[in-house]
């Protein structure tokens, strides 16, 4: 089997193993995994549109715009309509929403922390830049007919 292969493999267990770790919070919220992401990227900002959320999780409009409606159904996201233009529409967290993304928080840095135990910041710093420029080439390639040059 070739290294990157197992490389793909390796990091499919990887995000399966972290999956494992929030099924807890999953089952507690009754929510699947793409509306904690969701939730998750109110992290950075106040405000989020479902186009934001499809271009930074990769995901078509489809399966974002569910999982919007479902955290609104749930009362931890609320839609806000632009004044100048009713057919566009910002998300903010509410108060459930606010104490939802702390316990991801939360979770999501014991799970940092058991992850890189024995690691030090200058191996942390390497890893980094080295999965920051494999992401670059990946999105290179996805957005390229790699075939076409092979």
């Amino acid at each position: 089997m070739s290294d990157l292969i197992q490389l793909s493999i390796s990091g499919r267990v990887f995000r399966h193993g972290i999956e494992k770790l929030f099924e807890p919070i999953r089952k507690k919220y009754k929510l699947r995994q793409i509306e904690l992401e969701i939730v998750n990227m109110f992290g950075g900002t106040d405000v989020l549109s479902a186009s934001r959320v499809c271009s930074a999780l990769d995901l078509n409009k489809g399966h974002v715009s569910q999982a919007m409606f479902n955290l609104c159904l749930g009362g931890y996201i609320r839609p806000e309509h632009s004044c100048a233009d009713r057919r566009l529409v910002s998300y903010r967290l509410t108060e459930a929403g606010e104490r939802l993304l702390a316990t991801l928080q939360s979770s999501r840095a014991e799970l940092e922390r058991r992850i890189c135990d024995g690691l030090d910041d200058p191996d942390i710093e390497t890893f980094n830049r080295i999965v920051e420029k494999m992401l670059d080439n990946a999105k290179k390639i996805k957005n390229t007919d790699i075939l076409q040059k092979i």
